[in-house]
């Protein structure tokens, strides 16, 4: 593919709107998607939301074993989608790169001879980002093709390609609104079709054996005591007993919103740090174009605000990931409400 050189002024007039767009696209905790039916409408996508309305089968109203292959399902075609998303991004950002390294080692290289040591640091990042185009572009390809399988296997790489072609132009990161809770009420684990396999099985059992009874006493303790984020390991479930699976479960999400909470902090710290590069950049853009510094330096400028971007979008994907592996340890619990959680039963009015 022949190389498309732009000049460098308008490198630094087109992607600067693209900067401060990133840098703001890891959402606050606060920030909350309208309500909707299922969990991965926080997503706020459209393209996804037809994908998964076409090909994932709702999980709340199947049985147990039914509904954990569902919402597997739900959470393996969404995290395709949005690391296919990740990559498109981050291959769209490596591309503008290589452009800009490019273009900064042909004028370094003019004024200083190649020998120099800034051409020689400017050679290496070159070299650098164009062994990561590939990686993004086999990223992108395993994660569409990923998604083919996940949501039916009748498109082919091609073909569904092709339909997500103007989702993955958008150089927006999937990242999802919701808030991070401190805690989470253990009646979420109702949710869970694992859970609800156990309190099936304790229903049967009945509570007229004093075992019976204290099994239902444990059940009901682990569903009142609350859930707060802890970093370790989930502990398999060494019997069929409910207060067993119970506590596997509890500790899965227990982990699992640990894991959740590091995402958005190591996303937040590289927003951060994009957000503190992005008065430099300004300054040496603003000198630049008053011609109080060359060119090849006011490239370097960007070409650092472009390796953080695409630190952005590698920690925005971690999140997104994260949040979607939550949400799967929760039974798909994120779009209820408290009373529906509870099971509550709203009379028609």
């Amino acid at each position: 593919m022949p190389h498309r050189t732009l000049s460098p002024l308008a490198f630094l007039r087109l992607l600067l709107p693209a900067t401060l767009a990133l840098a703001c696209l890891v959402r606050a905790p606060g920030a909350r998607a309208e309500a909707a039916p299922v969990w991965w409408s926080a997503f706020n996508d459209a393209t996804l939301n037809l994908l998964l309305a076409e090909a994932a089968p709702p999980a709340a109203a199947a049985p147990p074993l039914q509904a954990l292959l569902a919402l597997q399902l739900q959470a393996d075609a969404t995290a395709a989608y949005v690391l296919a998303r990740v990559a498109s991004v981050r291959l769209m950002n490596g591309r503008l790169l290589v452009d800009t390294l490019q273009r900064q080692l042909e004028l370094l290289r003019a004024g200083g001879g190649p020998d120099g040591d800034a051409a020689r640091s400017a050679q290496q990042a070159l070299e650098s980002a164009q062994a990561r185009l590939p990686q993004f572009e086999a990223l992108r390809t395993a994660s569409i093709d990923l998604l083919a399988q996940r949501t039916g296997g009748t498109r082919s790489v091609a073909m569904l390609s092709r339909q997500l072609a103007p989702a993955l132009g958008d150089a927006r990161l999937p990242v999802p609104a919701f808030d991070v809770p401190r805690e989470l009420p253990g009646i979420v684990l109702r949710r869970r079709p694992d859970v609800a396999q156990a309190e099936a099985q304790l229903a049967q059992a009945g509570r007229d054996t004093a075992a019976g009874q204290l099994r239902l006493a444990r059940y009901l303790q682990a569903l009142s005591a609350p859930i707060a984020p802890a970093e370790e390991s989930i502990a398999s479930a060494v019997g069929s007993q409910p207060e067993d699976v119970l506590e596997a479960a509890r500790q899965d999400i227990a982990l699992r919103l640990a894991q959740l909470d590091a995402a958005v902090q190591a996303a937040k710290q590289q927003e951060a740090a994009l957000l503190a590069l992005q008065p430099q950049y300004l300054a040496l853009r603003e000198r630049f174009l008053r011609g109080e510094v060359p060119e090849a330096q006011a490239l370097g400028g960007l070409a650092r605000m472009l390796v953080e971007e695409d630190r952005l979008a590698a920690s925005g994907g971690q999140l997104a990931i994260a949040w979607i592996a939550f949400q799967a340890s929760i039974g798909g619990a994120g779009d209820a409400s408290a009373n529906a959680l509870l099971g509550a039963k709203h009379e028609a009015e």
